[in-house]
């Protein structure tokens, strides 16, 4: 009977282990993002002023996207929201080995440049509008490569402040 009572105890310790080991080997992926006033004043530049943004101001993210997990990432999707207050720049988002798509709904659907979408006209009928600039809400990069345990991926795009 002993032997009995024993036995489940092993076996729950077993599956945890195997549990406990399964998850070191996961991906994890962390981001950095660096935010960086384009059009700086020379002032701005050397230090001798605080950097503020004004309207028209340009300003570019760089985001750090890196496996800091022990597994594989099999073909990440890095998805970063657009700034309040900020207008998504045309055709500067970059990312090599990257399909780069864009929502204008809050990130629940995303499309290639540019985005569309519908309204009705004056006869009631569906009409296809393409998106502004000023739409957009999020930028999705879709990998297409694997990003390795400490492998990283530089990915970017500018806003105009608004």
């Amino acid at each position: 009977m002993k032997t009995g009572k024993k036995l489940p105890f092993i076996m729950v310790l077993v599956l945890f282990y195997s549990v406990f080991s399964f998850a070191q080997d996961r991906p994890k992926l962390e981001l950095t993002i660096i935010e960086t006033k384009i059009n700086m004043t020379q002032a701005e530049k050397m230090g001798k002023v605080k950097v503020t943004c004004k309207p028209g101001d340009m300003i570019r993210y760089a985001v750090l996207a890196q496996n800091v997990g022990k597994g594989m990432m099999t073909e990440p999707v890095i998805s970063d929201p657009i700034p309040t207050g900020t207008s998504y720049k045309p055709h500067s988002a970059k990312g090599s080995f990257a399909d780069i798509v864009f929502s204008i709904d809050g990130g629940k659907v995303y499309q290639s440049w540019p985005p569309k979408y519908e309204i009705k006209d004056r006869d009631g009928k569906t009409v296809k509008k393409m998106a502004s600039p000023d739409m957009i809400t999020h930028i999705q990069w879709e990998l297409k490569k694997s990003l390795a345990p400490n492998a990283s991926k530089e990915l970017e795009f500018q806003v105009i402040v608004k």
